[in-house]
């Protein structure tokens, strides 16, 4: 007999959701810890659904969904986000809901068309408006770029429960469903918010700006990924503002690759002449860690100081795809760059750093330091100085 692991996570609010133990990588982000899918169901005199799952896990999903409900008494299906991680089961889900009204913000309706063929129409919601579902009400709020354009939340201001969709998710992979339940998972929001979420601070801090204005002060948060936050609200919160605002931006991150160890004992030595100006410093060998780490520790960082060897006249392919990685996030406002490296017969890497710096208009906190073939005494020195400098404005 199948175990659906259901949970009732508030009065007749059914976590409908799937575990996606071997998930490992989410459009280029490393997910070593498997993730979640979640997704909900309330039954009663007018049953709703909210969201479904990524495609693969839809016969799952729906079993789960029969098992509370019947489907044809479902009587309003929200869609909060059309990412197929969310609606891959939509096709088959609407199809099965012949009773239901779907509801979806604008730009939700038109990407649903692009993504799927169906000729059901869908009502638009707007900000402030609410739904009546029998003795329920949901209040809508668009949330545009966080992190999609049809992206938005919903609120039950009764219950005082916010369906936030990716806002304050994690992508970990578990049996407990909240976060009183486990160690609060603070660090996988990190890892989440930086290589989903970091593009869009602006809409993060207009978001948190927006909820008490509209009267919603929530105490069961329920993201469609991870786990769910009910005794540690206000410091997840507290967190986002801190990561939007870059706030939490504090000393510096040496990220680095080498081909025959020249950058290496440069990095290690900016390393320790950081260090022992007081400083805080991570220090990072690409091809050693997952860009989804590697941008976590920039989020983190108040100066970025980027180290490449030079191949075949420019970077070295790894600090390249980090750069590529990079490009969409843009981390650069607020926060300090530099670089620095080595190259025996003529130089590139550094300057294709430089220059992309200079392009994406971050802020060079310093001139290149590069050496040829093996740095020596001189070269040593002058990190020295690229240290003093970087002490000056972080320390």
């Amino acid at each position: 007999m199948t175990n659906y692991h259901i949970t009732e996570i508030a009065d007749r609010i059914h976590w409908v959701g799937v575990v996606d133990w071997n998930l490992r990588d989410f459009h280029g982000f490393t997910t070593s810890k498997g993730g979640t899918y979640n997704a909900f169901v309330m039954d009663g005199g007018e049953p709703v659904l909210i969201d479904t799952v990524k495609a693969p896990f839809k016969d799952a999903f729906l079993e789960k969904v029969r098992s509370v409900v019947d489907l044809r008494k479902i009587k309003h299906f929200i869609v909060n986000h059309i990412e197929p991680d969310h609606s891959g089961s939509f096709p088959a889900t609407m199809e099965l809901l012949p009773n239901a009204t779907i509801y979806a913000s604008e730009n939700a309706r038109a990407g649903l068309h692009r993504y799927y063929d169906f000729d059901r129409k869908i009502r638009v919601v707007k900000t402030g408006e609410t739904l009546k579902a029998g003795n329920r009400i949901f209040q809508f709020v668009e949330t545009p770029m966080a992190h999609w354009p049809d992206s938005m939340i919903s609120y039950m201001p009764e219950e005082r429960v916010l369906f936030s969709s990716d806002i304050f998710g994690q992508l970990i992979a578990m049996s407990e469903r909240f976060d009183d339940e486990i160690d609060p998972p603070y660090d996988d929001a990190a890892l989440y918010y930086a290589n989903i979420i970091f593009p869009f601070n602006h809409v993060v801090l207009k978001t948190l700006g927006l909820l008490p204005k509209l009267k919603i002060a929530p105490e069961l948060i329920l993201p469609d990924h991870g786990i769910f936050w009910r005794k540690h609200i206000g410091d997840i919160v507290d967190r986002y503002r801190s990561w939007a605002s870059g706030e939490c931006a504090q000393g510096a991150l040496i990220l680095y690759d080498s081909m025959w160890g020249s950058t290496e004992i440069m990095a290690n030595g900016l390393y320790d002449a950081l260090v022992n100006r007081g400083l805080k410093v991570r220090k990072l060998h690409i091809r050693s860690n997952p860009f989804s780490r590697i941008v976590t520790e920039i989020l983190f960082s108040k100066a970025v100081l980027i180290g490449t060897p030079t191949i075949n006249n420019t970077l070295f392919p790894t600090v390249g795809h980090v750069l590529i990685y990079l490009q969409g996030l843009n981390p650069g406002p607020g926060r300090l760059w530099g670089t620095f490296g080595s190259y025996g017969w003529g130089g590139g890497g550094v300057e294709y750093v430089t220059r992309w710096f200079k392009e994406n208009q971050y802020e060079i906190i310093h001139p290149p330091v590069e050496a040829r073939f093996r740095p020596k005494a001189d070269i040593l020195k002058d990190l020295e100085a690229y240290a003093d400098a970087v002490s000056k404005r972080i320390g």
